[in-house]
């Protein structure tokens, strides 16, 4: 759990910066594949993890706009992802939300982080494991996009260290 604001800021900003480099590695041709007929696409898991802070953080009191307003021509097959997704779409939009995110995250207070907010209809969580959910869940999804990039047949930026290609 976060104590203090500018431990979250840290935190998610070098988590962010880490997600932002692997949708930047996303080609136009990879949004549209899947593991498996019936399962996400590339894009779909991208565009997930850009908009998932706008959910997530909004339910903790955060002023923030709905995922919606993203959309230039409305929403594509699923009704969650825009119609027209492409890689620097995903990109811009992440890079805005988790700036938006961390510049209300600046203004809470110690105390700020104990509030407790009833979320997803069925948990009481103080801000602060909101702040954590937000970053495992960044994480758990980014995890599942980078194998399935490396499937696809592209290049994972280093995340936690080198990548497979800066080892050879």
């Amino acid at each position: 759990m976060f104590h203090t604001a500018d431990e979250f800021i840290d935190f998610y900003g070098w988590e962010s910066a880490c997600t932002g480099r692997v949708l930047a590695a996303l080609t136009p041709a990879a949004l549209t594949l899947a593991k498996a007929e019936g399962h996400p696409t590339l894009g779909e898991i991208a565009w997930h993890i850009a908009a998932a802070p706008l959910y997530i953080m909004s339910q903790a009191g955060y002023d923030l706009p709905t995922p919606q307003s993203f959309f230039a021509d409305g929403a594509g097959p699923d009704g969650r992802t825009p119609a027209s997704l492409t890689p620097a779409l995903i990109a811009a939009t992440q890079k805005d939300i988790a700036a938006r995110v961390l510049a209300q995250s600046k203004a809470k207070s110690a105390d700020d982080l104990k509030q407790v907010f009833h979320v997803f209809g069925a948990y009481d969580w103080a801000l602060s494991q909101m702040m954590q959910a937000l970053i495992a869940h960044e994480i758990h999804h980014r995890g599942q996009l980078s194998v399935l990039m490396r499937q696809a047949g592209l290049v994972v930026p280093p995340i936690y260290g080198p990548s497979y290609e800066q080892t050879k």
